[in-house]
């Protein structure tokens, strides 16, 4: 007759060690704190088009809209920046920051410099309340 607890114990013994080795883990996230300082992803969707002379921005919604409140968009190749068809917006080293209270369908409409071929990247930044900032849109064309 064959004796097979050696087999059982070297088993527990290797659970014990990884039962061990994570509450190691845990407790170390804890006392570090390396769970504190993570932050919250915002969810606002902006949807990118080319359209005739430029390219049109159009928000599309998210839970965090409400919070959202400005826009920088950056591209090389813009002259004219509107929102919902309202120029006000000023162009400065290829970026335009737009400070409102944005509302689904909303539409930012850039124009480029050759109408003809409207070409490059499109990043869209959206800065929220609490201070964070977040790419709403990356788009090359």
């Amino acid at each position: 007759m064959k004796n097979e607890e050696a087999v059982s114990l070297v088993i527990g013994v290797i659970l014990m060690v990884a039962i061990t080795v994570i509450l190691a883990a845990v407790i170390a996230m804890f006392v570090f704190n390396i769970s504190g300082d993570m932050e919250t992803t915002k969810t606002a969707v902006v949807q990118a088009k080319v359209v005739g002379d430029g390219v049109t921005l159009t928000i599309v919604g998210g839970q965090d809209l409400d919070a959202l409140e400005s826009i920088t968009v950056k591209n090389g190749d813009m002259t004219a920046c509107s929102l919902n068809g309202v120029a006000t917006y000023a162009i400065a080293d290829h970026a335009v920051t737009i400070e409102e209270h944005f509302a689904v369908g909303d539409v930012i409409a850039l124009t480029a410099t050759d109408p003809d071929e409207v070409r490059g990247q499109v990043i869209v930044i959206g800065t929220f309340t609490d201070g964070n900032d977040q790419i709403l849109a990356d788009r090359t064309f």
